[in-house]
């Protein structure tokens, strides 16, 4: 065994494992703070001046706040196909024309982000996503 091979290998491994650790994310929202883990968001949505994060279990929470901030927080795996979703690679189910389906919504990809978004969910796919 090649000590650096292994290393290298070793060490592509590890980038992968931490950019896909789930971020807990603290949400203030009515009533209260919720806390949610990115591996319940299938997409986030910005409206105005408020974002709505779309869960798995279907639940929607608002809050204010900027998408650009979001996307800073969640990381990798999540991508911004649109000036006003981000979107969780994990669920994805298909991909058509400028639309994409994410936890059984349709939303639209824009014309400028399209290359770029097939090009990470491939490598998302690529990397075992």
């Amino acid at each position: 065994v090649n000590y650096y091979a292994l290393k290298l290998k070793l060490r592509k491994a590890l980038e992968v494992v931490r950019s896909r650790a789930p971020a807990l994310m603290m949400l203030p929202c009515e009533g209260g703070v919720r806390y949610l883990n990115s591996t319940e968001i299938c997409y986030v949505e910005v409206q105005g001046h408020e974002l709505i994060y779309h869960t798995a279990s279907g639940e929607r929470l608002r809050t204010s706040g900027a998408l650009k901030q979001a996307e800073a927080k969640l990381g990798g795996g999540f991508f911004r196909c649109n000036y006003c979703y981000l979107v969780n690679f994990s669920y994805v189910t298909k991909v058509s024309g400028n639309l994409v389906t994410v936890g059984g919504e349709e939303l639209q990809i824009s014309r400028n982000r399209r290359k770029a978004f097939l090009q990470q969910l491939s490598q998302f796919y690529g990397k075992g996503g």
